[in-house]
């Protein structure tokens, strides 16, 4: 992939974005050098670092993009490149990243819920099982989280909560 080097600023654009397009073509800037169809590149643990640093404080135009390239990130597996090179555990490191930001995914998708926003509430349930794979010891903390949501009667996401609360009861 390509240089790196312009991956904090992409992510300082996207996190002050006043439009979708300025947002989107920051996103764009970071997805093609640090996670691309799925593999993960050298930058994306500190990519997941700054990201997560960046999200509280992100513009409310910005969050969807930030939450889908979090998802990607603690989805990725490294690219065979990335292997021979010796950073085989690029994944496990950026889902540990990831989890630094539990409290803030549960924030938003308690304000999803609240406000119907329904793309950030199911960026949140995604986050929220990584979390539960990168530390185990926050599987009853977001099952109980899960329950609480289906309690209020959020109807649109309702199977999405049940479906993610049996995924991570099997774990």
């Amino acid at each position: 992939m390509g240089s790196a080097i312009g991956v904090p600023a992409a992510i300082e654009e996207m996190r002050c974005a006043t439009s979708k397009s300025q947002s989107d073509d920051a996103y764009w800037r970071i997805d093609n050098i640090v996670v691309v169809q799925g593999s993960l590149y050298e930058a994306a643990a500190p990519t997941a670092a700054c990201l997560v640093t960046a999200l509280p404080s992100c513009s409310r135009v910005s969050r969807s993009n930030f939450l889908d390239l979090l998802f990607q990130l603690g989805n990725g597996e490294p690219n065979e490149v990335e292997i021979a090179l010796g950073n085989g555990r690029l994944d496990e490191v950026c889902r540990a990243e990831l989890v630094r930001a539990f409290g803030v995914y549960i924030s938003i998708l308690e304000e999803s819920v609240a406000s119907d926003c329904s793309t950030d509430f199911y960026h949140c349930l995604d986050l929220l099982v990584i979390c539960v794979v990168a530390d185990r010891s926050l599987k009853n903390r977001i099952a109980w989280y899960y329950q609480k949501v289906l309690d209020v009667g959020y109807s649109r996401g309702r199977d999405a909560v049940r479906s993610h609360l049996q995924e991570i009861s099997k774990m």
